[in-house]
């Protein structure tokens, strides 16, 4: 990440200091440009007004971020399609695939975006999109697959799961995106690999570069473990033919 050259020179804005009758009562804020007691005054004149303005506001937008009660939680996962699988093959659209796209998923309503924790929202650019696409079975529980798009975002799928009424990442399963000389993907199966019964996955990622015919210049996988405690540990040990794995855009 590039870092902005800060100038270490101290700027210093110096305010005339206007000269206070003798009969008037110091102001506790003498470096305000303004007179407290006008600035008192316009905070009374002002709020009825204000008051007034914020009732106008569309009720979607008063309530983006009113997650409070629990019908909220409610309406988030009554957007999932359940989907009892064994075994899945999880990517982004490309700019072939994206007219007849299996992971379309149905847009979540921004007054439910406030369901998201904190830090994860905070990562996204403010215009995001967010798509419910399937609830599948994780551990006791359930986990939830969602799609992001949207401007200035990556095509992404990922994994959540609901913990202390917040929906909270997982694990990032698909992506897909390019500049001008090169392309990035990720895709996942979701499948039980050491027969346990827990859902695990298996990540497969690759650089293509367009110089080279789109040939991979780098490729990689993983499996990823699922714990008894819900999380996912990367394991080298489980056997698995990587190579019968194929990505989307290669069958």
């Amino acid at each position: 990440m590039l870092k902005k050259k800060i100038n270490k020179r101290k700027l210093k804005r110096q305010f005339k200091a206007e000269e206070r009758p003798k009969n008037k009562r110091r102001s506790t804020y003498p470096d305000l440009p303004i007179n407290v007691e006008v600035g008192r005054l316009l905070v009374r004149k002002l709020m009825p007004l204000a008051v007034f303005l914020l009732l106008l506001l569309p009720q979607s937008v008063m309530a983006q971020y009113n997650t409070e009660d629990k019908g909220a939680l409610e309406s988030f996962k009554a957007l999932f399609e359940e989907a009892n699988i064994s075994n899945m093959h999880i990517y982004s659209a490309s700019a072939e695939s994206e007219g007849d796209y299996f992971f379309d998923g149905e847009q979540v309503p921004r007054g439910l975006y406030g369901l998201f924790a904190a830090n994860w929202r905070e990562e996204l650019p403010a215009d995001f999109e967010a798509y419910a696409v399937f609830k599948i079975r994780h551990g006791a529980g359930d986990a939830y697959i969602m799609r992001f798009a949207g401007q200035g975002t990556q095509k992404m799928i990922a994994l959540f799961i609901i913990e202390d009424d917040k929906v909270k990442y997982l694990q990032t399963l698909a992506s897909h995106y390019c500049n001008e000389e090169s392309c990035w993907q990720m895709d996942s199966w979701i499948q039980d690999f050491d027969g346990d019964t827990r859902l695990d996955i298996l990540q497969k990622a690759r650089m293509l570069q367009f110089t080279l015919m789109d040939a991979p210049v780098n490729e990689y996988a993983q499996v990823l473990l699922q714990t008894k405690a819900g999380t996912y540990s990367k394991d080298d040990d489980v056997q698995v033919k990587v190579s019968t794995y194929e990505f989307e855009g290669d069958k």
